[in-house]
């Protein structure tokens, strides 16, 4: 209550200004949320921008309000009455594509695939060769594709697809005849370390259906099957003795062999201080001394599929600072593979760069330095190390 005296009274109404939330939806991106405080009705703002946030296939193309209206990242925005809700928008990518069929002992005739897009679906196979079936395609880094596979592609691509065969097994005759039993000789290398080849010699008449080393199953396909040998990649583990079993489906089981993992701090490959190793298609986990393996496109020091996936997998943006080491094949003159390594090494990083922009990244070429990691890519390989995460 107020009361009047004897002169006039005037009273000036009071405002305050009412402000409206603004929220960012990723709209299926991972990375950096942006975060923004309530803004007053009627004053502008800058539309964050999309740093950090990225979607697997798409590039960030601006946001999108209630309105339905498009803004680009770092444009002026008007607040009005209500709050306002942004939605990240994003644009597929598109990567130039080649792709050749080779009959590899089959015939007939396939053409290749060209052109661009964000993914290839492979051509079904009219290659034939008598007395075989096929059973896909393997390219030229070991990569395995079943016929008429979709590809999701991540960057530029160039394969040469091999087709795989497997002997018919012939009609069995009117008295059956006993197919002798498998049975395990010997194996080699009987130590060492994840990636290296491990050959089991043996006399194998029948299909080995899986492997496992130290109780965990490889992929499928991911062996390689003669009469006498069965050829495979060792996968990571920790130092120690592991069991490998090779299952026929068959009685006997074959012999269970053994296999010991070193100390990694006894592999020579440049590098010292490495706690933990991954595989091409595995990483280990994201620590100091983690070190991860990486090769390359054909002919290119691009990465490869394989390894963008398994990279991607790692979780690097938790990691701070990380060494990129690059590696070539003793073949050519050493000024030449000199430079070669650090170039390699150089490429590595910049895609680090641009895929985790806050990573602290050195590089090094070690030259012609033997990495037995990549024996299968005649040492054309790079190498990531992890120096500190963040805390």
């Amino acid at each position: 209550s107020y009361t009047v005296a004897a002169n006039s009274v005037t009273f000036t109404a009071q405002w305050s200004a009412t402000s409206q939330s603004v929220t960012y939806l990723v709209n299926g991106g991972i990375g950096g949320f942006p975060l923004q405080a309530n803004v007053p009705t009627g004053a502008s703002f800058t539309v964050a921008t999309a740093s950090g946030l990225t979607k697997a296939g798409y590039t960030f193309a601006g946001w999108k309000d209630g309105a339905e209206t498009n803004y680009a990242a770092g444009a002026t925005y008007t607040m009005g009455s209500t709050n306002v809700i942004f939605t990240a928008q994003w644009l597929i990518n598109s990567y130039v594509y080649a792709i050749a069929f080779e009959a590899n002992g089959g015939t007939g005739v396939m053409s290749g695939l060209t052109g661009s897009g964000s993914s290839i679906t492979l051509s079904p196979n009219t290659f034939t060769r008598t007395g075989y079936s096929f059973l896909g395609w393997r390219d030229d880094a070991s990569m395995t594709y079943v016929d008429g596979q979709t590809l999701i592609l991540v960057s530029t691509t160039a394969l040469a697809l091999h087709a795989m065969w497997l002997a018919d097994k012939p009609a069995p005759p009117n008295d059956p005849v006993l197919v002798p039993d498998d049975k395990i000789i010997s194996i080699s290398p009987k130590s060492g370390f994840a990636n290296d080849q491990i050959t089991i010699t043996g006399e194998f008449n029948r299909t080995i259906t899986s492997v496992s080393v130290g109780g965990v199953l490889l992929a499928a396909n991911s062996w390689t099957q003669t009469k006498t040998t069965v050829i495979f990649m060792a996968p990571s583990h920790d130092a120690g003795k592991v069991d490998i079993k090779l299952i026929n489906g068959f009685s006997p089981e074959l012999a269970t062999q053994q296999f010991e993992y070193l100390k990694l701090a006894d592999i020579k490959i440049g590098i010292d201080n490495i706690k933990c190793l991954g595989t091409f298609d595995k990483a280990c986990s994201l620590k100091p001394g983690a070190v991860q393996p990486v090769s390359f496109q054909l002919a290119s020091n691009a990465l490869s599929a394989k390894s963008i996936k398994t990279l991607k997998s790692w979780k690097l943006q938790n990691a701070k600072q990380v060494v990129v080491y690059g590696y070539a094949s003793p073949e050519g003159s050493k000024a030449l593979n000199d430079k070669l390594t650090k170039k390699r090494a150089a490429e590595v990083g910049a895609w680090l760069k641009k895929t985790w922009p806050n990573l602290s990244i050195k590089t090094m070429g070690l030259g012609t330095t033997y990495n037995r990691l990549c024996k299968p890519f005649k040492n054309r390989c790079a190498m990531i190390k992890v120096v500190t995460i963040k805390k």
